[in-house]
């Protein structure tokens, strides 16, 4: 039976700036030959042209644009796609479409117009435009996501090493957030159950980590130990640092078992999550029943080597007794 202890002890926040939420779209990135800029709205909130930082109210219409410029000599298309931020499993902010691990309603994506495919000719600069649509209602915090601009009908760049080819893919992102008032919001972090599992055919045991909050925050530390309940000796230590998290998100924190197999019983896992000052207490306990562990753990190969054998043994005596038949009817 589960049994969760959460301790919040609020003493600040650690700050985060936009840039580690955001990729510094004004210079161009090794391997994409083009910069974006951004056409700074009425809404913005703070004068950079590397990104959308907007303060909005309730049903609004924004244009939003994009400048896109080609630094080679030839024609080239890219697609440049509405993203919403998530914390991916190696807790770092990231960006896709629809990220399942963030409500719908906290989707920057959701807000504005389609993709689009852009040509865009040789040393020349192309304006694109989205439409955003903010949301009915007033919402608090942050709405986290940008634009991810990718070539598309060019050539992988590919390099070798050690014996195994590697293909880049070149994609950038032009972040973006909107906001209803410039009052600051604290996170609220949290912690699921832990599941034992097997994570890339090893065993491990994760707890999904969540940021129940509308606001983005960085300089996370994690800090966990794993021990049979009831004593003091210490199975499991591990510590993680710099970690990210993207608004009302979450990610799979992954510990793998130190041992070749689980041993089923009741454990205690305990967490340590700091930003700057402020601190996360997570005191609970975790099963393994032998039916999981009779599941998990590595199978060994002492019977199938056995039934291989007597297999062998079988087969053998048959056709040892064909042999005899044969020699009596001759």
């Amino acid at each position: 039976m589960l049994k969760k202890v959460f301790t919040v002890i609020a003493l600040g926040l650690a700050s985060l700036t936009f840039s580690c939420q955001t990729a510094n779209a004004a210079s161009a990135q090794e391997g994409l030959n083009y910069s974006v800029t951004v056409q700074q709205p009425k809404q913005q909130m703070t004068n950079t042209n590397a990104y959308f930082q907007l303060l909005v109210k309730p049903r609004q219409t924004i244009t939003l644009t994009l400048k896109v410029h080609n630094q080679r000599n030839q024609e080239r298309q890219v697609k440049i796609a509405p993203v919403s931020a998530y914390t991916n499993d190696n807790g770092v902010i990231a960006y896709q479409r629809n990220p399942q691990t963030v409500p719908a309603t906290q989707q920057f994506s959701r807000f504005v117009s389609n993709p689009q495919v852009v040509k865009i000719g040789p040393k020349s600069t192309k304006r694109v435009t989205f439409k955003l649509k903010t949301p009915k209602n007033q919402v608090a915090g942050m709405i986290d996501g940008g634009f991810k601009l990718t070539p598309i009908h060019e050539k992988q760049r590919s390099q070798s090493q050690k014996g195994f080819s590697i293909k880049n893919h070149y994609a950038m992102v032009v972040g973006a957030t909107m906001q209803m008032n410039r009052q600051p919001v604290t996170p609220k972090v949290s912690t699921a159950k832990v599941i034992p599992h097997k994570q890339h055919g090893r065993l491990a045991v994760g707890v999904r980590i969540k940021n129940n909050a509308p606001t983005a925050f960085g300089q996370m530390t994690v800090k966990a130990t794993i021990q049979p309940k009831g004593g003091d000796s210490q199975i499991f230590h591990d510590s993680k640092t710099n970690l990210q998290m993207a608004p009302h998100s979450s990610f799979n924190y992954q510990f793998i078992w130190p041992n070749q197999k689980f041993e089923p019983g009741t454990y205690r896992l305990k967490m340590v999550i700091t930003s700057g000052t402020k601190k996360w207490l997570s005191d609970q306990t975790f099963t393994i029943t032998k039916a999981q562990a009779r599941r998990l753990n590595p199978h060994s190969n002492a019977l199938y080597w056995w039934l291989i054998g007597l297999l062998l043994i079988v087969v053998g005596s048959l056709s040892y007794w064909r042999v005899r038949q044969r020699k009596r009817q001759v």
